[in-house]
């Protein structure tokens, strides 16, 4: 908000028009991309959303008033793949790790709200420790600090998980069963 408002200048009424944006692209979009991360594979969303963040963060930044609009429609698609395509990810890896009998299921359900639990902790806490290197990044240096680092941290997640992160699909889950 206050990079559109002081900034850039956009009116309250802009803002919440370009806010709308992202959530209609994410609400329309949404199914088409989640059948699509099953498709094409969810690691390459997964790497997707990294680079399409910094390109968003990136248009977000220049101030332009069309190019805010398609940075929205870029951030309606970035809440697309981190609810479909990173939850898809990690729910098929977990597959991997346990049987298919009950035994195995009830295994699985007990890891995954284990994991999914401290997931929001640790999301509690890192939000509070980035809002805080966000302030101080705003306050020693500009506004736009704190983008620039996050553009950086994207495209370096993103290459991390194209050369770390296994491509779940069907084909990989046969072959590493057997």
């Amino acid at each position: 908000y206050a990079l559109y408002n002081r900034l850039h200048g956009f009116e309250r009424y802009e803002i919440s028009i370009l806010y709308a944006v992202a959530q209609v692209t994410s609400l329309l979009l949404g199914p088409l991309f989640g059948s699509l991360n099953d498709v094409f594979g969810r690691k390459k969303f997964c790497v997707l959303y990294s680079f399409v963040l910094a390109f968003q963060i990136c248009l977000r930044l220049t101030g332009v008033h069309s190019l805010a609009y398609t940075a929205e429609f870029f951030t309606g698609i970035c809440q697309i793949l981190i609810d479909t395509a990173f939850e898809s990810w990690f729910n098929f890896e977990a597959n991997l790790l346990f049987t298919n009998d009950e035994d195995g299921k009830r295994q699985k359900n007990s890891y995954l709200r284990e994991v999914f639990a401290k997931q929001i902790g640790i999301d509690c806490f890192s939000s509070i420790a980035i809002t805080g290197l966000s302030t101080y990044l705003y306050l020693k240096y500009s506004i736009m600090m704190p983008f620039y680092i996050c553009v950086a941290v994207s495209i370096i997640t993103g290459f991390y998980i194209m050369f770390t992160w296994n491509e779940n699909n069907l084909e990989f889950a046969h072959t590493h069963k057997e």
